[in-house]
């Protein structure tokens, strides 16, 4: 207990405090998002390199917990070696995104290689039968982890909440399934997007930018994939994607739309879920908790899978989807309709590169 508490502390507070001094860096380096759309409704520039500050927070935690905490076996030290260095990486691709602007192929070109590197030092997703399957859903939950919470953040707070809800539920099954590793790593992603949060809900003074929701992205990929090491049934699959519901659902929901209205899937809009709400009437906040809202309902049934038989989580499942079907029915979100102009009350701001 020591330790968690110790990673929660050293994340948030490196996190919290040098936030500002990413915000002096931002205009020096060019990352800030200039106000030239009708999309965007924030009317001065913001800082955007945001996950920096997440990134310190979570990399001091780290080796706070292995200078300071509980000792760490030999093998959970050797796995997040290439961890980190590939959290390094994305990270990387992600702060260059947000100074000079990158393809979207680009990203790929990063991503397969970083998911190739987890697969070659172990870390994948472990099918005894299927090992191509196992090796094809670790590829698959880096790129598409990745990409969905760059969806995702597009409103003040919403990616970096919703991630600390993720956070807070994976923390939670590790320590049911008692895997030092995936605790540590999601105690410290936790305090750090909250520490985060603080500067970053509405109205924001920094976004978390490409090296923020890249990086994220890819560690809630590598939680979900630390807890699919062992596949022992379907439920087990069922429970980071459950715990991920926010950004799956999102992601979907924009490939759906995208498709069926003959639309590119790369250009970014304003018509993903969060968007959605707004136009049906919500405030930027009332969206933003309606989500958070969803991701706790999400989170809750992801750590029921661990503990529940097959028959009671299709009848939760069959609810969720119910309501989820209902969600989308009534804010519209298959259409090509475009959020509603509204009043804009304070500073409210979001990223419209999504």
């Amino acid at each position: 207990m020591y330790t968690l508490i110790l990673i929660l502390l050293v994340s948030f507070i490196v996190s919290f405090i040098t936030v500002p001094l990413i915000k002096r860096l931002a205009p020096v380096v060019g990352a800030m998002d200039v106000p030239q759309s009708s999309l965007q409704i924030h009317t001065r520039p913001i800082p955007r390199l945001g996950g920096l500050a997440i990134f310190f927070g979570f990399m001091a935690a780290v080796l706070a917990a292995i200078l300071f905490g509980n000792p760490i076996s030999a093998e959970a030290i050797g796995l997040m070696l290439p961890l980190l260095v590939a959290a390094t990486a994305m990270l990387l691709l992600g702060t260059i995104d947000d100074i000079r602007g990158l393809q979207p192929y680009h990203r790929f070109a990063v991503q397969i290689p970083v998911a190739i590197l987890l697969i070659l030092f172990g870390i994948k997703v472990n099918i005894p039968s299927l090992l191509p399957l196992g090796v094809a859903l670790t590829v698959f939950y880096v790129i598409g982890s990745c990409n969905s919470m760059n969806l995702l953040d597009g409103v003040d707070g919403l990616a970096a909440g919703v991630t600390a809800i993720a956070s807070l539920a994976f923390g939670i099954v590790f320590l049911i399934q008692g895997q030092t590793l995936g605790l540590i790593l999601s105690i410290a992603l936790l305090g750090s997007t909250l520490g985060f949060l603080r500067h970053n809900f509405a109205p924001a003074s920094i976004f978390m930018g490409d090296s923020g929701s890249l990086f994220l992205g890819f560690m809630l990929a590598v939680l979900a994939i630390l807890y699919l090491r062992t596949v022992n049934d379907m439920m087990t699959f069922l429970v980071p994607i459950a715990i991920l519901g926010v950004p799956v659902f999102d992601t979907a929901c924009t490939l759906i739309r995208r498709s069926i209205n003959h639309q590119p899937l790369m250009p970014g809009d304003r018509g993903h879920c969060y968007d959605k709400l707004m136009a049906g009437g919500l405030t930027t906040k009332q969206s933003v908790f309606v989500v958070y809202g969803m991701g706790i309902v999400f989170a809750i049934t992801g750590i029921l899978f661990t503990e529940i038989g097959v028959g009671p989580a299709l009848i939760l499942l069959t609810c969720e989807m119910t309501v989820l079907v209902f969600m989308i029915l009534k804010f519209d979100m298959l259409s090509l309709k475009q959020r509603r102009q509204h009043k804009v009350v304070g500073k409210l701001s979001v990223d419209v590169s999504k």
